[in-house]
């Protein structure tokens, strides 16, 4: 990542945000317990568009060298391969054992 962007060293601040970090899942009233958060961007936070590009660079560069098309959208990213239908059957095993 840091040849990426010319950052080089210890970024202090990305590790601070990143650390030490829970979750929980909430649906129809029901809170799940909190589990710690071991990768990802937090949502909502003033730095999250920044880091998640940070985040997700390699992705694009890693899926393009396979050539596996990449969309990127604000907090997202799809990957996603196009094959005739004669191969179908071999991509559709693919993308369930990959």
């Amino acid at each position: 990542m840091s040849t990426l962007f010319g950052i080089g060293g210890c970024v202090l601040v990305v590790q601070v945000v990143l650390s030490d970090r829970q979750q929980a899942v909430s649906l129809t009233g029901v809170t799940s317990a909190f589990h710690s958060v071991v990768c990802g961007v937090p949502q909502g936070s003033v730095l999250g568009p920044q880091m998640f590009l940070r985040y997700t660079a390699h992705v694009a560069l890693i899926a393009q060298r396979h050539h596996v098309a990449v969309r990127s959208y604000a907090d997202d990213a799809q990957l996603y391969a196009s094959c005739s239908v004669t191969d179908a059957s071999t991509a559709s095993l693919i993308s369930r054992t990959g």
